[in-house]
């Protein structure tokens, strides 16, 4: 019986560390659309541990972008100025309904007229497109899984 006990605290460790490892993957690949788009009117859905872990990302590689090549080219340059790349927002995401919504309309991306109107109702668990449901979750209609 111990031992099963000892197995499922190793799953669930697995399991929270794999998220977390995601998570930090997902920061370290779109670290600069963060930076860019923090502001106080803004925020963004990163913990305090997580904005503090983008804060020292962004810190250490523009050190190392500057001591591998920014300061040896003639001029200033100011890396975090580019064209930086989006997450993906057509991605499907999890999400659990906090109150009815109706009438949310769910846009074909490939523009083939399949559009449809869908109702969320509360307590229930969805797999839909993250540009679709954004507003919902900015306005506390429906919270990511």
């Amino acid at each position: 019986r111990i031992f099963v006990h000892k197995m499922e605290i190793s799953r669930i460790k697995y399991l929270i560390n794999s998220y977390l490892r995601t998570r930090m993957d997902k920061i370290q690949n779109n670290f600069l659309y963060y930076i860019k788009n923090r502001t106080p009117d803004n925020p963004n859905r990163l913990s305090a541990q997580e904005s503090t872990f983008l804060d020292d990302y962004t810190e250490c590689v523009g050190d190392l972008f500057s001591s591998l090549c920014l300061d040896h080219l003639p001029g200033t340059s100011d890396w975090t100025n580019k064209k930086v790349p989006q997450p993906n927002l057509q991605t499907a995401v999890f999400v659990k309904c906090m109150e009815n919504v109706h009438g949310l309309e769910i846009r074909d991306p490939s523009n083939r007229g399949r559009d449809d109107t869908v109702d969320l109702a509360t307590g229930d668990s969805y797999m839909l497109q993250y540009s679709n449901i954004a507003h919902l979750i900015d306005g506390g209609s429906v919270k990511l899984e």
